[in-house]
């Protein structure tokens, strides 16, 4: 039995909860899931639905009701055939998104795959975790089948978080180098678009930007949501003392309290954002190097 379990506060505030926020049967079962004490670190095990009725107390009708709820969301999946449940993102919150061959991790999983009865789940699963964990085994039917997201996958597409719920950025492995998701990529051509920066280019920089926003539990929605209020916003759009649009994708998303201001802004329940001591700097630089060019001509014309 395990000890403890991982799970974000932000549960509640991700497009799970909200999917079955007048689901009580699936809220329940959802945390159950997550903190079964017949769980794995795959986040795939053996649950009869009578063991969720049992130590939930809810009705057998109550916990089919959830489970039917929250596979029809995409947050898992059940096998009833051999009891067995597969909740996707389980284990990339609560082992890791890449085992290396020297992780201990990694031959416990392995122990724990090759144990578990044969499921259409195992095929599942190992399409998502098979080459992040270094599985040595492909079990269930045949090649890898296609998951609740539409296609068959390596931990190579956009999926869902289990701790909040909300849509995350894949891995992207390719030859150990990761690449930009296609959620990462949506977001950027969003900000692109809305802000008219055609020109602008998904480096690095701004590649960080939108996945660490992710990974702090936001969606892609509520990132384009941020950056509209970003728009809205009269300082920001250049109705400050320098004349100075301060729209770039860093600054929106740079930390949980700037999301969250541009998105209160783009609701109306936002207050002026106003100059923060980052957007006061960056006048004062401006300032400074006007004046400098200003001089500059100065004496070049005196």
């Amino acid at each position: 039995m395990r000890q403890f379990a991982k799970i974000s506060p932000k549960f509640w505030l991700g497009e799970t909860a909200r999917a079955i926020r007048c689901h009580p049967e699936a809220q329940i079962v959802a945390y159950y899931l997550l903190t079964s004490p017949h769980s794995n670190m795959l986040g795939m095990y053996c649950l009869p639905l009578a063991y969720i009725s049992g130590d939930t107390g809810l009705p057998f009708e109550g916990v089919t009701k959830g489970v039917t709820k929250l596979v029809e969301v995409g947050f898992c999946d059940y096998d009833k055939n051999v009891d067995l449940v597969l909740v996707f993102k389980m284990a990339l919150f609560q082992t890791g998104d890449v085992l290396g061959e020297k992780d201990n991790n990694r031959t416990m999983v392995a122990k724990l795959y090759a144990e578990l009865p044969e499921s259409r789940l195992l095929s599942t699963f190992y399409g998502i975790y098979g080459s992040a964990y270094g599985l040595p085994l492909h079990r269930g039917l045949g090649t890898p089948l296609p998951t609740p997201f539409g296609e068959t996958r390596d931990m190579r597409h956009e999926t869902r978080d289990t701790e909040t719920g909300n849509t995350i950025p894949p891995l992207a492995l390719v030859s150990g180098k990761p690449k930009p998701s296609d959620a990462v990529n949506d977001v950027f051509t969003y900000w692109a678009t809305t802000t008219n920066h055609p020109k602008a280019r998904l480096d690095p920089k701004r590649t960080k930007s939108i996945q660490q926003a992710l990974k702090l539990g936001y969606t892609v929605a509520d990132l384009k949501q941020a950056i509209d209020g970003n728009k809205r916003s009269p300082y920001h759009s250049g109705k400050n003392q320098t004349n100075t649009v301060y729209d770039s994708l860093e600054l929106i998303l740079r930390d949980a309290s700037k999301i969250d201001g541009f998105i209160a802004f783009s609701e109306g329940t936002g207050t002026n954002l106003g100059q923060s001591v980052d957007d006061f700097m960056a006048d004062s630089k401006a300032i400074t190097e006007r004046l400098f060019k200003n001089n500059e001509k100065v004496v070049n014309n005196g």
